[in-house]
């Protein structure tokens, strides 16, 4: 978990003064705004000579509170900002407080607005909400990021419920789970293009749900922002690192209670290293945690945490979508070690970066892995540079041709 300078008030208005965004590029302009917890911002830059285009990018609120800096999807909605200013085409951006308001309730506390040609998705929205936008904007191009296959996440999240979780929260996210399906369905009925995270299987999963339109593979690259903030000439311990989340659940419980299960089986073996994870030791794991493993709690500089371990930790094949974290730790120089599932789905750039670690006997495995890693020299290359090209690539194809 990171901890922020300013933490939000969940009853106070999200928007925050001039300078004080961790996104300086997307200061708020309407006071008037902040009270009704919403962000529009409308296009201030420069445009081609000629553009005709115009997008509005649509995203969650959290993007704009820095308690969320470094989640995950709030990293890899970054990449389309940046990718959106760097093409000259105008855009708008809109912050959507999701499950208080509704989209209709929303727009119409705006002025007129333009008439898109485009627009971008990035969170999840329900068949009336994209219903919505596709009467308000009839012509425009609906494009949707997919950050995850989200049915087969969330079967992976009963999964790790059925671990970590009571009979009621099993029976809630049951319920949830049929809803998290009809939204699929909805967007493989509405939208013209998918922005597709995964780039295994992609193809397969939304022609299952019935679409037929564009599937762009556009993986998660560090936008600018979070690169100058990677510390240089940082020394490397032995250390090995499990990252938790600042909203952890089931499948992170599950990450942490491998790890913990990793360690124990070290025993006293690989003396020199020490094994550390963020985040306090949650209560899920009461009876399972290993003397081995120390818990940091918040931690204020995520980047050079990892810039100073020797690997990165992800010990589950649980959850779908692109593990952030992964790439994070590749360009902060620490290796990254994975269960194999994982590793099968994990995007060719990355792959010379990670080491497999057996789940079998989780211990053995883990030594295994250290062993491979310190035998081997660090790979060339830019991989987050190999991944911005080819997510470059498919938002062009969706929005510039």
């Amino acid at each position: 978990m990171i901890r922020s300078a300013r933490r939000a008030d969940p009853e106070a208005a999200i928007g925050f003064p001039p300078g004080a965004s961790p996104r300086p590029h997307l200061e708020l302009v309407n006071n008037g705004l902040y009270v009704k917890r919403e962000h529009f911002i409308p296009f201030s830059g420069e445009a081609r000579a000629g553009e005709k285009r115009r997008v509005l990018h649509l995203l969650p609120y959290t993007y704009f509170d820095p308690d969320y800096y470094y989640l995950g999807s709030c990293k890899d909605h970054d990449g389309r900002q940046q990718f959106l200013r760097q093409s000259g085409v105008p855009f708008d951006t809109f912050a959507h407080l999701k499950n208080r308001q509704t989209f209709e309730t929303e727009f119409s506390f705006f002025p007129p607005l333009p008439d898109y040609t485009h627009i971008i998705v990035d969170m999840s929205l329900g068949l009336k909400e994209l219903s919505f936008l596709r009467r308000r904007w009839p012509r425009a191009k609906l494009i949707v990021r997919s950050h995850n296959p989200e049915i087969m996440h969330r079967i992976d999240y009963l999964i790790a419920l059925r671990r970590f979780g009571g009979k009621e929260e099993r029976r809630i996210a049951g319920r949830k789970f049929l809803a998290y399906c009809a939204r699929e369905i909805g967007v493989a009925r509405i939208a013209d293009a998918i922005l597709h995270i995964e780039t295994a299987n992609t193809g397969i999963y939304w022609r299952a749900l019935g679409f037929f339109g564009r599937v762009l593979v556009a993986p998660y690259f560090l936008s600018d922002p979070y690169l100058n903030s990677i510390p240089a000439n940082v020394r490397r311990r032995n250390q090995v690192l499990c990252l938790s989340s600042s909203h952890p659940g089931p499948l992170i419980f599950d990450m942490l209670a491998n790890f913990h299960a990793a360690v124990l089986g070290l025993k006293d073996r690989l003396p020199d290293f020490e094994f550390l994870a963020t985040a306090d030791a949650p209560k899920a794991l009461a009876g399972r945690i290993a003397p081995r493993v120390r818990h940091l709690g918040f931690v204020d500089d995520i980047m050079r945490l990892q810039a100073e371990s020797f690997a990165v930790i992800v010990p589950s094949d649980l959850g779908r979508g692109f593990k952030t974290k992964i790439l994070d730790a590749v360009i902060c120089g620490a290796w990254v070690i994975v269960p194999p599932g994982l590793m099968r789905r994990m995007p060719e750039a990355l792959k010379p970066y990670c080491a497999v670690m057996s789940m079998r006997k989780p211990g053995a495995g883990l030594e295994q892995a250290i062993g491979e890693l310190k035998a081997r020299k660090w790979p060339g290359g830019d991989p987050n540079a190999t991944l911005r090209t080819e997510a470059y690539r498919s938002l062009d194809q969706a929005i510039l041709r």
